[in-house]
């Protein structure tokens, strides 16, 4: 699909890329923080890497895997720790005049593997990402430890972030563009089904389905991709929500009981 909007975002990433520092950017699950930061990648000849849920070696093998594209025979070197391996980007960014965008995704992975990562980070950022006006991102979807790294005081990278922002939403305005939609009335029941998550309008645009039965596929259907959506968010919050879970249930019963009843009214032979 299209990139759409992301043009105040797009502008304050450009700020980092001329300036250095460290951003933090938080957002939900299919909200579109892979699509900007690959975007912002590409237009200033970055580094994106994403972590997972591996040992910590692993992590640093990977990473190291994912540097060797900008820096030849980087992951040629077993690096024992995070400060070691940090400590050899700055040199080689420096030796090379780089000066990014290096991007970790799904930071919040390797902060609950190595917890000890947010302080050799602080260290790093004061002193080798400052000196050399690195441009360094760490995004994830978990708002709880992504703003707290930025927002809590007693947090090791308190105060250190250049920029820090929660992507929201696109408007309803692109609905239309995206789905190829002719009527207001279509954009404000589409958003009102979808909300401002790029990744759903890309589902249902792929389905090619009208509104109602793309609803009845990826939804309510429980084989749907996004049948079992809000369970997945809660839970990949860290800490999970799950005390939420009750409200949602109600919320979806209410919702098919809703989709039935339309269903049957269809049905019901006209006096």
């Amino acid at each position: 699909m299209e990139f759409f909007d992301r043009e105040e975002e797009m502008e304050r990433l450009e700020r980092l890329s001329k300036t250095g520092g460290l951003g933090f950017i938080w957002g939900r699950r299919r909200i579109g923080k892979t699509r900007l930061l690959l975007e912002w990648c590409k237009k200033n000849d970055g580094l994106y890497t994403v972590a997972d849920q591996s040992a910590a070696p692993i992590q640093r093998r990977y990473f190291a895997a994912s540097l060797a594209a900008r820096f030849p025979g980087f992951d040629q070197v077993e690096y024992p720790d995070w400060r070691s391996l940090l400590g050899r980007i700055s040199a080689e960014a420096v030796h090379q005049q780089w000066r990014g965008p290096l991007i970790l995704d799904e930071f919040p992975y390797l902060a609950v593997t190595s917890p000890e990562l947010p302080s050799i980070f602080q260290v790093w950022v004061d002193h080798e990402v400052k000196n050399s006006k690195l441009a360094v991102v760490l995004a994830g979807p978990s708002q709880w430890m992504m703003q707290g790294l930025v927002m809590r005081a007693r947090e090791a990278l308190y105060g250190r972030a250049t920029e820090a922002f929660h992507l929201q939403p696109l408007p309803a305005g692109y609905l239309s563009e995206a789905l190829g939609l002719s009527s207001a009335r279509d954009v404000i029941l589409a958003y009102a089904a979808w909300g401002g998550v790029p990744r759903y309008w890309e589902l249902v645009s792929e389905s090619g389905l009208a509104l109602d039965r793309g609803v009845d596929h990826l939804v309510l259907n429980p084989l749907g991709l996004l049948h079992e959506e809000p369970e997945r968010l809660l839970l990949e919050e860290l800490p999970p929500a799950v005390g939420l879970r009750s409200i949602m249930d109600q919320s979806a019963s209410a919702l098919t009981g809703c989709r039935k009843l339309q269903h049957e009214s269809v049905r019901l032979p006209h006096p």
